[in-house]
């Protein structure tokens, strides 16, 4: 018969255990907490600076900033302070990667609840470039190639992009012709500015056979967990536009959300200004 004390030993064993656990989860906690702090700060943060915005001491927050710059998390100039390093860029890069399958379950519900060809596409080489797409049961459908790109000015996934652009980068992605498609597109770099600004003001863009005669579009912008904007459409024959124009907007405002949730937005995030997070994530 085993002595009550080799019988207690196991239980000794993981009561040890349980304070290495915490205090590992601690340090991760406190690890986040600095990163989190620097993601506030516009270019580099003082030590103290840290310690305020992240609430530990600052003997503590010197211990973390060692340890994450010895892995390129941060990167410490000692003129000006810390920074978030180039590992995490990295990270987030492979982070991006990911987008197209984070969005797909989502666009395939889009579609389903709609009844139209849904997409998401980004910036790329001054076009929309489609990275994701889901189509309809439908005999019939419009559809377009992953990976294509299409004209900013004349889509409604390209309005999207550049709404809340500062003016200039706008003008320098557009150049000074504006390509016509159709009766409908929008030739004037003006007339378009005036329109981006009505897209950044009421949160959707629209094409309204501007870029393909019969063929219409509603797009809306939003931002993944890196800060990049992309669009997030549905396209419509024109038919079919306007009469259901008030259900795509909830369809895709409902879709907006999810996508967002699912990539790691935080509800500060979301909320953030688009100027602002282009401001902080370039300084």
């Amino acid at each position: 018969m085993p002595s009550p004390k080799a019988a207690q030993q196991p239980s000794r064993v993981r009561d040890k255990a349980r304070p290495v656990r915490r205090g590992r989860m601690q340090l991760i906690s406190r690890a986040a907490a600095v990163l989190r702090a620097l993601e506030t700060q516009s270019g580099y943060a003082s030590l103290g600076q840290i310690a305020n915005a992240s609430g530990l001491p600052r003997p503590t927050v010197q211990r973390i900033v060692d340890a994450l710059a010895a892995e390129q998390f941060v990167s410490v100039d000692p003129q000006r302070g810390v920074r978030l390093g180039p590992e995490l860029t990295r990270i987030a890069r492979a982070a991006y990667v990911d987008l197209a399958a984070i969005v797909q379950p989502h666009l395939d519900n889009l579609a389903r609840e709609t009844g139209e060809t849904a997409a998401v596409t980004v910036l790329r080489d001054r076009a929309a470039v489609y990275i994701a797409q889901a189509v309809p049961d439908r005999t019939i459908v419009l559809a377009s190639r992953v990976g294509a790109p299409i004209p900013l000015h004349s889509t409604a996934n390209g309005k999207a992009l550049l709404a809340g652009l500062a003016e200039g980068l706008v003008r320098s992605l557009l150049g000074t012709e504006l390509a016509r498609s159709t009766r409908n597109t929008i030739t004037s770099v003006k007339e378009l500015l005036t329109e981006l600004a009505d897209v950044e003001r009421l949160g959707f863009a629209y094409d309204e056979e501007e870029q393909t005669e019969g063929v219409c579009a509603i797009a809306m912008p939003f931002r993944d967990v890196t800060g990049t904007t992309c669009s997030l459409s549905v396209v419509v024959p024109s038919p079919r536009f306007k009469v259901n124009l008030a259900r795509f907007r909830a369809a895709l405002t409902r879709c907006r959300d999810d996508i967002e949730m699912a990539s790691g937005m935080t509800s500060a995030d979301r909320r953030e200004p688009r100027r602002t997070a282009q401001a902080r994530l370039t300084a």
